[in-house]
């Protein structure tokens, strides 16, 4: 059971850098284990195509229910609809795998305090799922200097950057999902040369 456990800890990516070399080497050397881990490929294979399975028969389902009220206003959202389920049915499973795989050297800046120069980002949460609204973000107290926030994706390529106003301590980063793949993302946040970073997701219910 606790080989099983590993196993299936490694092909989700939660385990730290070390732990998972221990088992990739395993899996290397033990046929027992890369049997087993053949196995639960397949299985998280199989679960990932019920998912995307599901996902077609919930967009089914909406379309009809929309198309019934044959309203010219809707069709639009239609479309809309249609893009975003169909973006995330177009990724393969080792698609999905790479673009949700961690950057091993930011996972151990991911566990310290979310605090530079004296003001901690109390939001967002680390690990949260980014919406079509953006990124909320709260400080304990507001800066006397410019903040610099980027995104990067987890090939460490910024996609984004802002600069915050002074005397700020509530802000909405316009990072809207369903303008990015899904995947793993990071954003950093300077305080006076001081780092914050953190992790967030865009279709994270797609994460194999």
């Amino acid at each position: 059971m606790e080989q099983t456990i590993k196993i299936a800890d490694f092909l989700t990516n939660r385990l730290s850098p070390q732990e998972a070399e221990a088992v990739r080497l395993q899996i290397a050397n033990n046929p027992e284990w890369a049997e087993e881990a053949a196995f639960l490929q397949e299985v998280l294979f199989s679960a990932i195509e019920v998912k995307k399975k599901q996902l077609r028969e919930h967009f089914a389902v909406v379309e009809a229910k929309l198309k019934k009220q044959q309203a010219k206003s809707l069709s639009a959202s239609i479309d809309k609809m249609k893009t975003s389920v169909q973006k995330q049915l177009d990724y393969s499973i080792e698609q999905l795998k790479e673009l949700f795989a961690p950057v091993p050297h930011y996972q151990p800046l991911l566990a310290m305090p979310t605090r530079a120069g004296g003001i901690e980002v109390l939001v967002p949460e680390n690990g949260v799922d980014c919406t079509d609204e953006g990124l909320y973000f709260e400080l304990s107290e507001t800066s006397k200097e410019l903040l610099e926030l980027s995104i990067e994706n987890n090939q460490c390529d910024e996609v984004y950057t802002l600069e915050i106003e002074p005397n700020t301590f509530q802000f909405t980063v316009p990072f809207v999902a369903k303008e990015h793949p899904p995947g793993r993302y990071y954003w950093k946040l300077m305080v006076e040369d001081e780092m914050v970073i953190s992790e967030f997701f865009v279709g994270k219910d797609m994460k194999p």
